[in-house]
């Protein structure tokens, strides 16, 4: 799992904080512009690479997360 993101991405924050409470592994991108990960195309905000799925956008990407790796 790849994130990129940007520190000062207000919509980062909530990703990076439901991976750290979810305890999950992923490599951590810092990037000038969240669209840079798709090749300079796309909406802004964080980008989650997970099993070959690009997830784009804070809201998708947290329903990503819970979805795939939420806990019971």
């Amino acid at each position: 799992m790849k994130l990129y993101d940007n520190d000062l991405d207000a919509d980062a924050y909530p990703v990076r904080l439901l991976l750290s409470l979810l305890s999950l592994d992923c490599e951590r991108v810092v990037i000038d512009s969240a669209p840079l990960a798709l090749g300079g195309r796309g909406p802004r905000g964080p980008v989650l690479q997970d099993n070959g799925a690009g997830v784009t956008g804070v809201a998708a990407v947290l329903r990503h997360l819970a979805a795939g790796h939420g806990r019971a």
